[in-house]
């Protein structure tokens, strides 16, 4: 039975030597060890940048956009497709939203831009929209607030 390299990804071999049904059960049955042997020896998953956003994403799906031929918000990284919009996951930054836009269910601490906020609002108010003013908020786990304009 052919193993693949450790570390490698894997390759299917060629069906040029199958000659009878016999083979062809053999090459099946070694090409399923060596799938089975990548998912059993894995320790890391590799994210490779995408230059285009998923065709039909699902909830949950990871990616990592390049931040050049698609960016989903707040430029290249790891994205969670989460709620129907693509989420970063390696800053805690949400992009630009209107106050009703605004994700939930994210990390205390995480920060994003508001695009239509109520004029005059002040530093730890809870976010308002209605107006034309931007603010960065921050999600303190019950709300989004203020910190700047």
């Amino acid at each position: 039975m052919a193993q693949q390299p450790q570390g490698e990804t894997y390759q299917p071999r060629s069906v040029a030597e199958v000659q009878s049904l016999e083979d062809i059960r053999f090459w099946v049955e070694d090409e399923l060890s060596s799938i089975a042997g990548q998912f059993a020896d894995t320790k890391v998953v590799e994210l490779r940048p995408r230059g285009d956003a998923p065709l039909k994403p699902r909830e949950g799906m990871i990616v990592y956009a390049d931040g050049v031929g698609w960016n989903p918000g707040s430029g290249t990284g790891p994205y969670a497709y989460v709620g129907g919009a693509w989420m970063p996951l390696a800053s805690g930054s949400y992009g630009s939203h209107t106050v009703a836009t605004l994700p939930v269910g994210v990390a205390v601490g995480s920060t994003a831009w508001v695009t239509d906020g109520a004029a005059a609002l002040a530093w730890a108010a809870v976010i308002v929209g209605g107006g034309a003013v931007g603010y960065k908020v921050l999600w303190n786990g019950v709300a989004w607030t203020v910190m700047g304009t």
